[in-house]
């Protein structure tokens, strides 16, 4: 078998508020980014037993916007250049028309 070469891996899982940790991290360091963001619902998540898990309401849409700016100011401060975002939901029509809307400058 040739010469391999074998490649490092680090994977640090941080569980806290995401603008908070995009903002504090070394500039342009992350490889990958996995966000799993509220998506202006407007209702609680709610386990089984009925106890609140997540509340997506927000005050309105312009309190939403404003909290979507900061998390991809983030994303794009903490992001390497050649690394990737990975934004989770079932329906992403609210967070593109959000981005589109900062895009736009509404």
């Amino acid at each position: 078998m040739g010469n391999m070469q074998t490649a490092q891996c680090h994977v640090e899982i941080q569980e806290q508020d995401a603008i908070k940790a995009l903002t504090t991290w070394y500039r342009e360091h992350a490889q990958l980014i996995y966000a799993d963001p509220p998506f202006f619902s407007g209702r609680d998540w709610t386990l089984p037993n009925g106890t609140v898990a997540f509340s997506d309401k927000w005050p309105d849409l312009k309190s939403y916007v404003d909290w979507l700016r900061a998390l991809c100011a983030g994303m794009a401060r903490a992001l390497d250049p050649a690394g990737s975002v990975y934004v989770l939901g079932a329906d992403l029509s609210p967070f593109v028309e959000a981005i589109e809307r900062i895009s736009s400058g509404q």
